[in-house]
């Protein structure tokens, strides 16, 4: 995993990354049908499956788009690394110069706890979409 700061520089190169180019597609079909043409979320969790979309984001941001893009990142409080997980995707944000907002969120609650996570970080990622205007 790269650090803060430690950005790979082939994805800072978006005009020549293929999967830079299929993203921008991607977000420029969907902004076509949803009449959304200026903001994008990126939900982030911190973990290496996440990460590269962030980077990718900046990488647009940056060099191919007209598109603002906003990091989320919902921190659960469940584990002991969660908050460090935070400050790893806005160390990365501001590296890649994108804004990041971060929402602690509250998962006690009657029920499956994966499924009380999951419908309460939707919820979260709806109010930040709606906040920053994505």
């Amino acid at each position: 995993m790269h650090q803060p700061g430690e950005i790979p520089s082939r994805l800072l190169r978006a005009g020549r990354s293929p999967l830079a180019a299929t993203l921008s597609r991607c977000i420029e079909e969907h902004s076509q049908d949803s009449g959304c043409r200026e903001s994008c979320l990126l939900a982030v969790s911190g973990d290496h499956d996440s990460l590269p979309l962030l980077w990718l984001g900046g990488a647009l941001a940056q060099h191919a788009s007209q598109h603002r893009f906003v990091v989320a990142h919902v921190n659960h409080g469940l584990r002991d690394e969660a908050a460090s997980e935070a400050d790893l995707v806005v160390a990365h944000a501001r590296d890649a110069g994108l804004e990041c907002i971060v929402e602690s969120i509250e998962c006690r609650g009657d029920g499956n706890l994966a499924s009380i996570a999951r419908l309460r970080r939707q919820d979260a990622l709806l109010q930040i979409a709606r906040a920053s205007g994505c």
